[in-house]
């Protein structure tokens, strides 16, 4: 990725980057504001971080489930 100044490309993946890192909400129309090599990236970004994080699920032992009241 090259460097960039532009305020927009700069508030989009500062957004996405903030959710992907703390969980919270995004709002994918944000990505319709950035040039198809930059959306192209973001998407990547978004495949990458929920492969880890499946990786991550799976690789967890299972919560026990949870004992029934008799």
């Amino acid at each position: 990725m090259q460097e960039t100044d532009d305020p927009v490309v700069i508030r989009v993946f500062g957004a996405l980057l903030n959710a992907m890192k703390l969980g919270g909400p995004f709002d994918l129309s944000l990505l319709d504001r950035l040039s198809f090599a930059d959306f192209t990236l973001a998407v990547d970004s978004i495949r990458v971080w929920r492969t880890q994080r499946y990786v991550l699920d799976q690789d967890r032992p299972s919560a026990a489930a949870p004992a029934r009241a008799t």
